[in-house]
């Protein structure tokens, strides 16, 4: 791990808020002024932001990803849709073609496909509904992070299995994004309040096309060495903040939302605060005002050694997680893949630092048995061999 790029803010952070009066707001308003700036000018502007002031930063990231202020709702305005999306990463058939950078916006995103094209390795199998909205795969990567995929041979098994057998650092350039989104079937009078995809199928019951309405987002930012972590959710999601409770220290009141007793009952919507509105305007009429930011992590555990916890309770994005308590650092820190280039298999839920038992053969952790792909589990789950087993 590149230690120096985590450490330069915090040190950096510490010498303004010492030295200079008012340091914290001169440096919050660079970070602002860089909301529509190159990925890199972003980062260099709001790393120490990260730190200070997470919840602010995690606004400040959904504002570089859809307007919100348009008052339509429709996703084709948001830059993650020009993403590349699983299909574009990880092809089913890495023999016969590259990953390419798509040249349109891409909603829905291309089916999951069943299985590889070579052999008998399976993907993984990801959310299953007979609902074409819940089923979408709406998996994200930046063109940062898709470089990067690309250039280190990530996309494939055998290029993972050579990465293995030369011990390569895998670590994303800190302008690198990733993110998922999930989405349910609404009807058309609902588009005010969500934002919303549509789609080519059309409903059995109005002869109309699908609306898909987005429930939840979790997006990782490599502005911090161990990634900058954020999930929002809809306000009407009953399970918003059972489990682990919501919190908001910059954009809501009431920042905290404690978990209710009873789960899949539904949480008041609280308000957007003022200073949030000042920060990125946030339309009268835009369907972002039904949207919170569900909580961050910045670190695997707390100044007293808690483990840290951030979900997401669209069940799309956390699956069998749910209900349990879930950490997104921890899960994906366990992303990691073995000699052959396949995936780490899987583990019981678990929070806070990772243990390094998990990666290691020996106690003295010298002999690797899973190599961690930079807290992407992607490439290790969905890349396929590129070459035709024996036999097939």
């Amino acid at each position: 791990m590149n230690s120096n790029r985590a450490t330069w803010p915090v040190l950096l952070t510490f010498l303004l808020a010492t030295f200079v009066p008012h340091a914290d707001e001169l440096w919050a308003d660079a970070c602002k002024d860089a909301v529509t700036a190159p990925p890199r000018d972003f980062v260099a502007a709001c790393s120490a932001t990260a730190i200070t002031e997470p919840y602010k930063l995690a606004w400040l990231i959904l504002a570089r990803l859809c307007p919100l202020q348009s008052p339509t709702g429709n996703a084709a305005e948001c830059e993650w849709p020009k993403w590349a999306s699983f299909a574009d990463t990880y092809p089913d058939d890495p023999d016969q073609r590259r990953p390419a950078w798509p040249t349109a916006t891409s909603y829905p995103p291309p089916a999951l496909s069943p299985s590889c094209k070579y052999g008998d390795r399976k993907r993984y199998a990801y959310y299953p509904s007979d609902n074409p909205c819940e089923k979408i795969y709406d998996f994200r990567l930046d063109r940062q992070a898709f470089d990067y995929v690309v250039k280190n041979d990530l996309w494939y098994q055998e290029g993972l299995a050579a990465s293995w057998t030369q011990r390569a650092e895998i670590d994303f350039p800190p302008e690198a994004t990733a993110l998922q989104a999930a989405w349910k079937q609404i009807q058309a009078d609902e588009k005010a309040r969500y934002l919303w995809i549509s789609l080519d199928e059309k409903s059995p019951t109005t002869g109309q096309p699908i609306v898909c309405g987005l429930t939840g987002l979790d997006v990782k930012s490599k502005i911090l060495n161990d990634w900058f972590w954020l999930a929002f959710e809809h306000v009407d999601n009953p399970s918003r903040c059972d489990v682990i409770g919501c919190r908001d220290d910059f954009g809501q009141e009431p920042s905290i939302i404690l978990p209710a007793p009873l789960s899949g009952k539904g949480y008041p919507a609280g308000r957007l605060t003022e200073r949030l509105l000042e920060l990125v305007p946030i339309g009268v009429t835009s369907v972002w005002r039904n949207y919170r930011l569900k909580g961050v992590q910045t670190s695997f555990t707390d100044a007293e050694g808690k483990p840290t916890l951030l979900g997401n309770s669209a069940p799309q994005l956390e699956g069998e997680f749910l209900p349990r308590a879930m950490s997104c650092m921890t899960c994906h820190s366990r992303a990691s893949f073995d000699s052959k280039g396949e995936a780490m298999p899987g583990l019981p839920v678990v929070y806070g630092a990772p243990d390094p038992s998990w990666f290691f053969f020996d106690l003295a952790f010298s002999d690797v048995q899973y190599q961690q792909s930079n807290f992407i589990w992607s490439a290790a789950l969905d890349a396929c061999p590129k070459t035709s087993k024996p036999g097939n």
